[in-house]
């Protein structure tokens, strides 16, 4: 097999793809991009560089040509559909790190400049345990001497915290090599960037690992990624450091690879890791074979926000290993434990649902609810008011507050038949304390319909053990706002900090901002444009959008549902990256275009390990982009799969996502694995599948609990290579019908499951073993 063919297969698979053209012009998008001047003044550093007049070439990169710092520049490969972009003092630093090897000379002149400043940092960063200090080296000296030093310090500190993915971020950065390196040979230019075990993984033979390692070895064309060119730091040691990292995380697939890749390379490297000393390929392989036999983390028994975590990727644990299928049947009580009724949500004449039926929901009955559970207390926002919100403890359902029984009516918001979008009401939450937006609906109003808005919403952060006692609240007035501000969201918390999606909205476009609010002072900190675009709804009154953020570590994703999706630093709000994905036209009038991706409205990016997967409503792909540098690393067939609306998680190494049909795809590679029922053409006035979705799923365990109207079917996560392509078997059924409740949004926590139905919460407990202890009365079964 060729060595192009090995790399492409089960990699990104990009070059398979024909590309089908879009067959109307798609919104435009506006980015905060570095003008026109300042990109031609620094296209004069090449010129400089190439007649070696190297003081000259090192001023006109280093000089403010009128430049914002925090400006963007694009950084995509010609033929990419999606486009990168990073900010500009990034692309300085990184041009100037080229200096190593397009002009030494250059370098040499520059560290003379700057080595002195970094090495006083850096010796402060040491005396101190500053590790400001080292970010500073790293953000404006990248090209020191001294830089691959400070990297491969945060990188250890990162790992002291736990924190895997910003470890690997800074190591990575040491040299371009720590991934698949940039090449001219246009063979290789789309796996340039990649991560280095998604392509050796696939080498099965000598002959094949012969023809890679020359590659893996040299860098021979400038990067687009931030990577420091002559380090110091041995890449034996910095591979071994790698390799740590995906131990500890618990990735043993990745892991095994990298390992496989130092017994190639590095087989007689010898140090020390893990406080052990030794041939690194020898330790390594012993804390694998250790880490094997590790105990899984304890569960958490709450669920604190939408999707179970900040990452939006959970998997619940049930109290009950299920054994065969005639146990999932009678995994629930036969009856709910208790229930409470809300009001029915309706979405009829909604725009986008207005030619056809909406995908896993009825328009008649809105599944709007996302209830959360903190401890021993679910809570769920049942309308727009404060007083809408109510919590009930989980064994029994006595109030906590909110003590009014919702009245079981139907609700159509005003204004709601002239608008793109309908109402959601997920919630977030942090220690006791609840956060929920209340007010207004509409993110977006028509200039001519401002008088129809209803009070501007707000966020109301409520304390559990003070009876939803008020803790802080969040409005945008003042000088820093006009009345075309929206809180786009529910923020998501770190204790400290408050971070939520805002929405400004002018005459021709919307804005997508993320900012940051103290969370005890409700003080705006940073507020950071992400994207103008022309929405869906741009000719029409009202949109109504719920934009949610993801966070791990110290690092924001955004996925705007307006063409881009951004990193952020939660710092300050910096951009790291933001890829640009290729949008669709909601008015296209192609009766054969598929058009029910349009109903993606709570799909915030979804972390798993280093990829960041996303399910834009403007897109008919899913696609999953590399966390640390936004690059690319694989894209669903268009078409595909766009009823997925709700991205479950990851499993067995599969992305489980949902919509009318349930869907699995290998994680890094986007492969579609399995689907089920059997795929049939679902268009506006065609029947849906049989069964279809109704509602929300989760990840239980090794399993799947899909909802469909009157029952939760429950699948395997993992697809055994012999089962791809076909549709997998149920395990098992919970008749739900039969237990007088309908599908809807699921929660497992604290041994009880959550339905949240289109006007009634249910919830039900997890049956126990046998001769296991009832925790509630103390008897055994």
């Amino acid at each position: 097999m060729a060595l192009a063919s090995v790399l492409i297969y089960g990699v990104v698979n990009l070059y398979s793809q024909e590309v089908e053209p879009a067959p109307s012009r798609p919104p435009t998008v506006s980015l905060d991009v570095a003008s026109n001047a300042t990109m031609a003044h620094l296209a004069r550093f090449d010129a400089l560089l190439a007649e070696k007049q190297w003081q000259e070439a090192i001023d006109s990169i280093r000089q403010d040509a009128g430049g914002v710092e925090t400006q963007l520049v694009p950084v995509a490969r010609s033929d990419s559909r999606f486009r990168r972009y990073i900010p500009l003092a990034v692309y300085r630093q990184m041009k100037l790190a080229e200096l190593a090897i397009r002009g030494p000379e250059a370098l040499t002149l520059y560290r003379r400049q700057i080595d002195p400043v970094a090495l006083n940092l850096l010796s402060a960063a040491r005396e101190r345990r500053d590790e400001d200090s080292l970010r500073q080296i790293v953000t404006k000296y990248f090209s020191s001497s001294y830089a691959d030093e400070a990297l491969l310090e945060l990188g250890d500190l990162a790992l002291e915290r736990g924190e895997w993915s910003e470890a690997r971020r800074f190591w990575e950065q040491i040299s371009p090599l720590t991934r698949f390196p940039a090449h001219n040979d246009p063979r290789f230019t789309e796996f340039a960037g990649q991560p280095l075990w998604l392509i050796t993984q696939h080498l099965e033979t000598d002959a094949n690992w012969d023809q890679t390692i020359p590659l893996l070895q040299t860098c021979d064309a400038a990067t687009d990624w931030l990577a420091y060119r002559d380090p110091d730091v041995a890449l034996a040691d910095l591979q071994a450091r790698l390799t740590l990292v995906s131990v500890l995380e618990g990735h043993p697939r990745r892991a095994a690879a990298e390992l496989e890749l130092m017994r190639r390379v590095y087989p007689n490297a010898v140090g020390e890791i893990g406080g052990r000393s030794g041939k690194y390929v020898d330790l390594l392989q012993s804390l694998l074979d250790e880490s094997l036999g590790w105990p899984a983390p304890p569960g958490e028994s709450s669920w604190p926000t939408f999707a179970g975590s900040s990452e939006r990727q959970r998997i619940a644990t049930s109290r009950t290993p299920i054994q065969n299928s005639e146990e999932i049947e009678t995994l629930i009580s036969s009856q709910p434990s208790w229930n409470v009724a809300l009001p029915s949500f309706s979405g009829e004449g909604e725009l986008i649902g207005s030619e056809g039926a909406r995908v896993a929901e009825s328009p008649e009955g809105l599944l709007s609810y996302h209830p959360i559970v903190i401890d021993k207390t679910v809570i769920v926002q049942a309308g727009t008011s404060e007083s809408d919100i109510v919590a009930r403890r989980i064994e029994d359902g006595s109030a906590v507050f909110g003590t009014s029984l919702l009245p079981e009516r139907t609700v159509a918001p005003p204004g709601l038949s002239r608008s793109v979008g309908v109402p959601r009401f997920p919630l977030s939450s942090h220690g006791q304390t609840v956060y929920a937006r209340v007010g207004s609906l509409p993110t977006g109003v028509n200039v001519d319909l401002r008088q129809e808005r209803e009070e501007p919403a707000r966020i109301v952060g409520l304390d559990l053990n003070s009876e939803g006692r008020l803790t802080v609240e969040l409005r945008l007035e003042g000088p820093h706002w006009d009345s075309e501000w929206a809180f786009d969201g529910v923020p998501i918390s770190d204790g400290q900090w408050l971070y939520i999606a805002l929405r400004h909205r002018s005459s021709v476009r919307s804005e997508s901002y993320v900012a940051c609010f103290d969370a005890r002072t409700a003080r705006l900190r940073w507020r950071k444009l992400i994207v103008g675009a022309e929405p869906a709804g741009s000719q029409r009154p009202f949109e109504l959008t719920h934009t949610l953020l993801s966070l791990r570590n110290k690092t924001l994703y955004c996925n705007t549902n307006l063409g881009v999706v951004a990193a952020l630093s939660a710092r300050d709000g910096a951009i790291r990256w933001l890829s640009e994905y290729p949008r669709v036209n909601f008015q296209d009038e192609n009766p054969d275009r598929e058009t029910r991706n349009q109903f993606r409205d709570l799909t915030p990016c979804l972390l798993y390990r280093d990829l960041v997967i996303v399910a834009p409503s403007d897109c008919e792909q899913l696609f999953a982009l590399d966390a640390n540098t936004g690059i690319l690393v694989w894209a669903s067939l268009q078409d595909q799969a766009a009823d997925a609306i709700h991205l479950l998680g990851v499993g067995e190494e599969h992305l489980i996502a949902s919509g009318d049909y349930l869907y699995w795809f290998d994680v890094y590679t986007g492969r579609l694995d399995a689907q089920f029922p059997e795929p049939h053409r679902s268009l506006p006035g065609l029947a849906k599948p049989t069964p279809h979705g109704f509602g929300r799923g989760i990840l239980v365990d090794k399993l799947v609990y899909w909802p469909t109207r009157d029952s939760i079917l429950v699948f395997d996560q993992q697809i055994r290579e012999e089962m791809r392509g076909r549709s997998p078997e149920i395990a098992g059924t919970i008749d739900l019908a039969a237990r007088g409740v309908t599908g809807g949004n699921l929660v497992l926590a604290n041994d009880r499951l959550v339905i949240a139905s289109q006007n009634f919460l249910s919830v039900f407990k997890q049956h126990e073993t046998r001769n296991e202890p009832d925790r509630e009365n103390g008897s055994t079964r």
